[in-house]
């Protein structure tokens, strides 16, 4: 017997834990079928000593084992071995394991540092000053820049000022414009200007005399990038020449660059002589606070053992030795609510250290912290970013020597990263590049930054919460696949764009030739229109734009690192310039994801729907970056919990997402902590996007259902006793008295009695705020979907007490649960097993005062009931079925009237996000295989394989996302191309066609139930367990139904026929073969 895949923390060999109880889980292979494991023994030893010796331990879990010795000591590396019995009584010891602890919850002994003077985000700045003296007969001032093809331009005469609004018009039909705002005579010689400018208003004084006092500038347009703040400035002085000094920006008294033209960032706009900046023939901007970059150099003098990097940062970061990253990773430290936790990375820089000179930097970006950050805007957790780090460096003579950030450290905001956000884009200028070891006189000593404070919730106050560093937990962000550009088009003249075959997140690797000083603007779309220009109006106000200006070498390679992007398409062109193609060397997409290993496999003889599972698997690795988000490309980008709890099971099946999603319910738990109301769930995590007030059934049980079906997957128990007090805390919100009643709706803060489906006892939640999102039948109730989720997070609640040992907790949410049920049926469960309900009365989504389904249909004042012009939804009969609301005595005919629901929409698709995730689960559980199936292949819109069949390579958010026959998009305010909700059909793949099921939590025992129908003729595929690796394949033809399958080594399967024949597997591969 083979013991492989040894893990520590669902992590092979990994550094920087902070566990205090670390769990262990390994796998084995036997080629003897049915060998299982009767005992383990696990030892760890810190380098010869023995820290935990299980001894013989009579179980057959090799999963999840808990560390159970002698207390973990900070940043020390352990290792491993297991040895295991089988049922002879033979003996197998695996290889060694290592991991290694990070600080352990220890503070770390260093100073958070950044700039030395205090900085905003200017893309918040919408309040500024500008001043300085000049000489030239036409000076250039430029603001409010994102790039030099979309700025604000104050062209200043001997005898007039002209302001400019110059835009590429991208978000609109793509024809540049230059737009005059205004023009002002001035009457005699002047040398110096004081400009203010407050949101659109103008304040220009020259010489002290009062030019302009107008409102006159560009406003925000929504769902187009920002226009109304200070970005970047500069001067244009191409065809003309100025010499400029004593220049200043500040914002309300915050001085944000101030003169030095030798050495600091101003230098970058011209040639430095004699006090003053010459800008001659020339444009460029630089945004006044840029990245932050700090250093430290240090020497070595003896030889080492290892060397270990800690670091973290208040926004992005990368940090180097010697000129190198440390590591691969992108987007460090991750998102979480900075407010209460920030992670710590953890590297091994042994090998990177020199003889003699060293030196230690780091780059931050803006990140979540003072970026953009959902739809809230920018600076929602901070103003400024800073870094914090420990280098720990082991002689081999036993001394050991810390260099941490402290006011010895350099900056300098003089460096090639002039520009970044994680949803606008980064702008990078070749020409600034650094030697970190070299003697500069670009760096002045960094600042001291404050400490993170004490965190203060959304809602009232904390008395006993701290902010904390913490580890790392799972795998950080990487480059997983390179997908190669190809050329498409040049459209319109000089913008080239290129397809890279996958809607996909990350960056591009660009590789391009020119001259020193030309400048190349990058765009992402993840849809073209038929003419093959880029489709970016989905972006709404995200400009995903990237900047990357020459140095002029042969070869130049720019791979953005602070930003961002979904997107198919690239297109490239000149920043304020034409460019020629012949520049462009080559343009590749790097996919960056948090998750990377592959757990699920699906294969069937239905092209399109092998298609669908790529698709499902690719929006799930796209969007399952620093947090499970709902849109990779847009102004959002949040961790929304509807998406994430209609869809943990299918990301289950697809990929290892374990510890991804054990950082986020960390995450969610934070969410309701710094919510702070009552144990309401807001809709996102980390909090600090959009939250609608109070909480909203279906999304806010995410709290209970991510955890259990994590619990079902990985048989960690450790998940749910950490999430037991949230997922309580959610269910007594639901359940108190003023989050229930008796089904009285209230409308625009009136009850409605008349529009109200009523119970016997109060237990209907009151109004939410949202329902079956982007459903295409708009009429099931808020309410209906509500107190569905409440029954069924009262249900897992349930069983979660009885596995956790909560007896008290147990008989008190069984008896919810019944209670729940009751008024269900009282409310809209007819005696002929139907449902029926007066349609949803929120004016939210109303038009005219009435909501209105994507379909144009009315829904307000509608009763839906059977055997009417207006009859119950898709969504309404799938929950209630799922969620076992239906009484065992009424099933049968809810049966019939749940299949009228599909047939009756022409064999379409109604539900939206809430009941997506149920209904081919609950077609099943009342045998309607058959009509799943037909679902599942067809083909017209609304459906899954429509996307597909018009070229989808990820799910769309919307089923009308685009319409094919039309060469429509959808609604620009949300139309995501990849977002992975309405993929949670994949579920359904491997549960009912490959009929994989677990029967004991994490796969240790498990069901396999295939199912055949529709038009397939054979299906096969796999998913990866905690134990290992299961398959299920059948075949169809001649009149047989042939089926394979492997049950691994330590596991036990049950085999259900569709001949209804039963057989017990152990570890092995059988074969089966019966008449259909």
């Amino acid at each position: 017997m083979i013991i492989y895949d040894m893990k520590t923390e669902d992590l092979i060999n990994p550094i920087g834990i902070d566990e205090k109880k670390p769990r262990f889980s390994w796998k084995l292979q036997s080629k003897i079928s049915g060998t299982v494991q009767t005992a383990y023994r696990i030892i760890v030893r810190s380098d010869n000593d023995t820290v935990w010796d299980s001894g013989k331990v009579t179980s057959d879990r090799s999963i999840c084992i808990e560390y159970d010795g002698q207390s973990l000591s900070a940043m020390t590396k352990y290792s491993w071995q297991v040895s295991v019995w089988d049922e002879q009584g033979n003996e197998y010891t695996s290889d060694t394991a290592d991991f290694e602890t990070g600080l352990m919850n220890n503070e770390f002994n260093a100073d958070w540092i950044g700039s030395p003077q205090e900085t905003v985000n200017t893309y918040a700045v919408d309040n500024y000053k500008i001043s300085c003296t000049f000489k030239s007969d036409n000076l250039g001032l430029v603001v409010n820049a994102r790039n030099k093809d979309n700025y604000v331009l104050f062209n200043i005469g001997k005898d007039s000022v002209s302001v400019y609004e110059i835009s590429d018009n991208a978000w609109n039909d793509n024809v540049q414009y230059k737009k005059l705002l205004g023009t002002f005579h001035v009457t005699e010689h002047f040398d110096s200007l004081e400009l203010s400018v407050n949101k659109t208003n103008v304040l220009l004084y020259l010489n002290g005399q009062k030019v302009i006092d107008e409102d006159i500038l560009p406003k925000n347009i929504i769902n187009q990038p920002r226009k109304t703040f200070l970005m970047s400035v500069g001067f244009n002085q191409l065809n003309s020449v100025a010499e400029i000094s004593h220049l200043k920006i500040e914002t309300n008294n915050l001085v944000l660059q101030e003169d030095n033209f030798k050495n600091g960032l101003f230098s970058a706009l011209g040639t430095y002589g004699n006090g003053k900046l010459t800008i001659n023939n020339a444009f460029e901007i630089v945004n006044p606070v840029p990245s932050v970059n700090l250093r430290k150099r240090f020497n070595i003098e003896k030889a080492i053992k290892s060397a270990r990097l800690y670091a973290s940062a208040q926004g992005f970061y990368n940090a180097c030795i010697n000129g190198e990253k440390v590591s691969d990773d992108f987007y460090n430290p991750g998102f979480t609510d900075y407010r209460l936790k920030i992670q710590y990375q953890t590297f091994d820089v042994t090998d990177m250290l020199a003889d003699g000179k060293n030196v230690i930097s780091a780059v931050l970006g803006r990140g979540h912290y003072s970026g953009f950050c959902g739809y809230s805007g920018a600076m929602i957790y901070g103003k400024e970013s800073s870094f914090i780090a420990m280098l720990n460096i082991v002689y081999t003579d036993g001394t050991s020597e810390v260099i941490k950030t402290d006011s010895s450290w350099e900056f300098t905001d003089k460096a090639p990263i002039s520009d970044c956000d994680y949803f606008d884009g980064e702008s990078y200028d070749a020409r600034l590049e650094y030697n970190p070891l070299a003697d500069d006189k670009r760096w002045v000593k960094c600042g001291i930054k404050q400490q993170p404070k004490k965190p203060v919730p959304t809602n009232g106050t904390l008395s006993d919460t701290d902010f904390k560093l913490t580890a790392q937990k799972g795998n950080t962000a990487k480059i997983i696949k390179n997908f190669v550009g190809k050329f498409v088009c040049e459209n319109p003249k000089n913008h080239f764009v290129y397809d890279v075959g996958q809607n996909m997140v990350g960056t591009i690797k660009l590789k391009v030739k020119g001259q020193c000083g030309q400048s190349i603007k990058i765009r992402y779309g993840e849809m073209t229109y038929k003419d093959g220009c880029i489709y970016i109006k989905n972006l709404r106000s995200a400009a995903n734009t990237d900047i990357y200006t020459l140095c002029g070498r042969d070869t130049e390679e720019f791979i953005p690192t602070f930003a961002s992007h979904g997107f198919r398409y690239v297109e490239i062109s000149g920043n304020g310039c034409d460019i020629s193609k012949d520049m462009i060397i080559s343009v590749d997409g790097l996919a960056i994801s948090n998750i990377d290993t592959v757990t699920g496999e699906f294969e069937c003889s239905n092209p399109l729907i092998n298609r669908l599972q790529h698709n499902i698997r690719w929006g799930e690795i796209g969007n399952f970056l620093l947090i499970p988000t709902d849109c990779p490309q847009r102004n959002e980008r949040m961790g929304w919990t509807d998406d994430m709890q209609v869809f943990a099971k299918t990301g289950a099946y697809n990929m290892n997402i374990k510890s991804f999603i054990d950082k986020w319910l960390d995450d969610l738990i934070d969410a309701q902590t710094m919510y702070n109301k009552n144990g309401a769930v807001p809709d996102t995590a980390p909090l600090g996007g959009d939250n609608r007030i109070d909480g909203c059934g279906g999304w806010g049980d995410a709290a209970t259902i991510v955890p259990w079906e994590m619990y079902e997957t990985y048989g960690d128990i450790r998940i749910l006793k950490k999430c037991y007090d949230m997922m309580k805390k959610w269910v007594e919100y639901q359940n108190s008295t003023d989050r229930r009643n008796y089904g009285v709706r209230t409308v625009d803060g009136k009850e409605v009695p008349e529009q109200s489906d009523l119970a016997t006892i109060p237990y209907i939640q009151v109004q939410q705020c949202r329902g079956d999102h982007l459903t295409y039948d708009n009429s099931t109730p808020y309410i209906y979907s509500a107190t569905a989720y409440a029954a069924h997070s009262a249900d897992i609640l349930r069983r979660t007490a009885y596995i956790l040992g909560k007896t008290d907790d147990e008989k008190r949410y069984t008896e919810l649960f019944e209670n729940i049920k009751r008024a269900f049926n009282d409310a809209w469960v007819n005696d002929d097993g139907s449902v029926s309900y007066y349609g949803e009365v929120s004016s939210q989504t109303a038009h005219c005062g009435e909501s209105v389904a994507l379909d144009g249909s009315v829904t307000r004042y509608t009763y839906y009931a059977e055997n009417t012009p207006h009859c119950p939804s898709q969504t309404a009969y799938a929950l209630a079925v799922d969620f076992d609301l239906i009484p065992k005595d009424k099933l049968k005919n809810t049966r019939k009237y749940f299949k009228n629901s599909i047939l009756r929409n022409n064999g379409k698709l109604t539900v939206g996000f809430l009941g997506i995730s149920h209904l081919a689960p609950a077609l099943s559980k009342v045998d309607l295989d058959d009509v799943a199936f037909k679902l599942l292949e067809q083909e017209d819109n609304p459906s899954w394989l429509y996307s597909v069949k018009n070229g989808a390579t990820t799910i769309w958010e919307r089923w009308n996302s685009y319409i094919a026959e039309t060469d429509t998009f959808g609604d620009v305010s949300m139309n995501s191309f990849n977002h992975y909700s309405y993929g949670a059909i994949g579920q359904w793949f491997f549960t009912d066609i490959l009929g994989i099921r677990p029967v004991e939590f994490g796969y240790k025992s498990f069901m396999l139930a295939p199912k055949f129908g529709g038009g397939l003729t054979y299906a096969k595929g796999s998913f990866t367990s905690p134990y290992g690796k299961i398959s299920s394949a059948w075949k169809l033809h001649d009149g047989k139904f042939t089926y394979d399958c492997t049950v691994p080594t330590n596991t036990t399967a049950t085999l259900k026929l569709p001949n209804g024949d039963i057989h017990t597997l152990v570890g092995g591969s059988y074969h089966f073969e019966i008449d259909v």
